[in-house]
């Protein structure tokens, strides 16, 4: 690895640490910010190779804890730059068939692997800041932006004061699903973005996919989906706590592959981008329109399962 992948990989980290702080201090403004703080690792990652993406992860964890605090840097690392590193890495794998002809990492099982290192990146910080005992630093925070968001509808400045006090421990309850559900799709948002940027500036090997035809979830994240729905909604405390990202996760990822179905149809043009246009008018003012598309995703996930295509053995040929 010479010197100018080193010093790309570390202008990627700072990079990355300076989006955060930015959106961290410029309020609701810097939001976007923060959600293209993972672009930079991608990027390093994607184009530069693996090495570079472990460059850009320590720079991250090491100026986050320098500029920040510990705290913040260990949090970047375990949801933002190490999952950004190991999906980058992974996207450039492939090894030649019996013909030379080069298979990359199947998009199915890659998709799979963000989700669940997104998973477990936020059960990490979760035990980590120990949010089951966060409950009296968290709700100072909570209860103005609920107070601001009734005072903000005629039809709910009139709540009853012990129901507002029952739908503020509500959102405190679900934070981590509304967490979790935010953050795939703020790695598949950066991912896609920087194999665009990359592939367009023909640094990144793996040609395009199409994903609206081939995005898919093996059908055993069917079974996390289900079991984490079963303990998330019947088990009160920790156990649904620590269960909820795991299923905002999978239920937002199913979502996403079921709009890919409606992608693939609206190619055939007609009223199909129409409604596209209408579905995501529809998800960007009621978000949780989106989650009816999970069954789209559930249905083609397990179509896949005689077809399901296994991953390479190993990393037989990488960008470093």
């Amino acid at each position: 690895m010479d010197l100018k992948t080193i010093s790309i990989a570390a202008l990627a980290g700072i990079a990355c640490v300076l989006l955060v702080s930015a959106g961290l201090h410029a309020g609701r403004s810097g939001m976007l910010l923060f959600v293209l703080a993972p672009f930079p690792v991608y990027a390093a990652a994607l184009a530069w190779g693996t090495n570079a993406a472990i460059i850009a992860s320590l720079v991250v964890i090491i100026s986050a804890a320098a500029s920040i605090s510990p705290a913040v840097a260990v949090v970047l690392g375990l949801v933002m730059s190490l999952p950004a590193s190991l999906i980058g890495h992974q996207a450039n794998l492939a090894q030649p068939d019996e013909n030379g002809t080069l298979v990359w990492y199947p998009l199915d099982r890659l998709f799979f692997n963000m989700c669940m290192v997104t998973t477990a990146g936020l059960i990490a910080m979760m035990l980590y800041v120990g949010y089951d005992n966060s409950r009296d630093q968290l709700m100072p925070v909570i209860s103005p932006m609920i107070d601001e968001m009734l005072a903000g509808s005629p039809l709910l400045a009139e709540f009853p004061k012990d129901q507002v006090e029952a739908l503020k421990l509500k959102f405190f309850e679900f934070t981590p699903f509304i967490v979790s559900t935010a953050w795939i799709i703020v790695h598949v948002f950066n991912a896609h973005l920087a194999a665009l940027v990359c592939r367009a500036s023909g640094l990144m090997p793996r040609p395009a996919d199409d994903i609206a035809r081939t995005i898919s979830l093996p059908p055993i994240a069917v079974g996390i989906l289900v079991v984490s729905f079963i303990i998330a909604f019947l088990f009160d405390g920790k156990p649904g706590y620590y269960t909820a990202p795991v299923l905002g996760v999978f239920l937002t990822a199913f979502s996403l592959v079921g709009l890919a179905d409606i992608h693939l149809r609206a190619r055939s043009g007609g009223g199909n981008i129409m409604l596209l246009v209408v579905i995501y008018i529809l998800i960007f003012m009621l978000q949780f329109v989106l989650y009816f598309f999970a069954f789209g995703g559930i249905r083609r996930s397990l179509a896949t399962l005689k077809n399901h295509a296994q991953p390479p053995a190993g990393p037989t040929q990488s960008n470093d």
